[in-house]
């Protein structure tokens, strides 16, 4: 029989989070599922694991692969996956004991092609709500691509989400790329799409922020650029985004831009790509952008080192006024 939801799991070197991933997904109240682990070469104790549970439950089917990285391991899922939805949950995360069931009813009740729902922030010592969506609502497949590309509203991840298999079909995501696939796939997905979506503000996810995340690595800036340079060759195939979302695919361009430049703006406002980009999508993408971004890139064109300094001004303040 077709499971009505296919749950992907890439796994790598997880072996003191992944009990807990896999055993909120085996409690879950709603269980016509399968379970796709993908281990993508661990070399802990994650395989064996992964092992012991699909000998005790039929749901689980664990493929074991050589390292090739997140997005990998997430295409030979998707190549795996038999379910009428498809939905993705990290290895290090959980899900509340509702999450199948609740998802799938909206998706049912809404008769829409994707849900996506609220997440709390779990950390070592804290668990946080994390508020993004803060009404139900349901959007066109158009509009959702449009907001990926302000990259505003939307979460730019995969999980948190349930889409149908018929909008999956044939998308992968990007090897090479440590930051972004996600958004880079969901931008695939939502192109040109009639996938119709519901806005749950229900929080039903847990992402889990450790302190390796790639999103707070030393490789910050160079995988920024090769999520850049992967956007930039799907657009180059795609030249209707130019045409057709020309505001949307500059405000893209610049927002990421801005991501590298924070990071270290002396070094990279050297880059002649960057500033190249920026000044060509500057001026469209004002439109979409917010007071302080036109004031910090405006700064930016004047004089790098002004910015260099309106940062620092900004992280001792941020120190000493404490965030609500």
């Amino acid at each position: 029989m077709i499971p009505e939801i296919s749950i992907i799991v890439p796994v790598y070197n997880v072996e003191n989070y992944l009990s807990r991933c896999v055993d909120s997904i085996l409690f879950q109240n709603f269980i016509d599922f399968e379970l796709l682990l993908i281990d993508d070469g661990s070399v802990d104790s994650s395989g064996r694991i992964c092992d012991e549970y699909s000998k005790a439950d039929a749901r689980i089917t664990v493929f074991h692969t050589t390292n090739e990285g997140v997005s990998s391991a997430r295409n030979l899922g998707l190549d795996n996956a038999k379910g009428k939805w498809i939905t993705f949950v990290d290895s290090d995360d959980w899900i509340t004991i509702n999450y199948l069931e609740q998802m799938l009813n909206l998706g049912i009740t809404n008769n829409v092609d994707a849900v996506f729902c609220n997440a709390f922030m779990a950390y070592e010592n804290k668990i946080v709500p994390s508020i993004v969506y803060k009404e139900e609502q349901i959007f066109s497949g158009d509009e959702i691509f449009k907001m990926l590309l302000k990259r505003q509203y939307i979460r730019s991840e995969v999980w948190g989400k349930i889409i149908r298999r018929e909008c999956v079909l044939k998308k992968y995501f990007k090897l090479g790329i440590k930051i972004g696939e996600d958004l880079l796939f969901l931008i695939e997905i939502f192109d040109n799409s009639n996938c119709k979506t519901f806005i749950s503000t229900d929080l039903l996810y847990y992402y889990f922020q450790s302190n390796t995340s790639a999103m707070q690595s030393q490789s910050f800036i160079v995988d920024n650029k090769k999520f850049l340079l992967g956007y930039l060759d799907y657009k180059e195939l795609h030249p209707h985004i130019g045409s057709n979302y020309f505001v949307e695919n500059a405000t893209f361009i610049v927002r990421t831009l801005k991501l590298i430049l924070k990071k270290n703006v002396l070094t990279q406002s050297k880059d002649t790509l960057i500033m190249n980009l920026l000044k060509e999508n500057f001026k469209v993408s004002s439109v979409n952008l917010s007071i302080n971004e036109r004031i910090y890139i405006t700064t930016l064109f004047i004089n790098p080192f002004l910015c260099f300094v309106i940062l620092i001004i900004e992280n001792v303040v941020r120190s000493i006024i404490p965030s609500r």
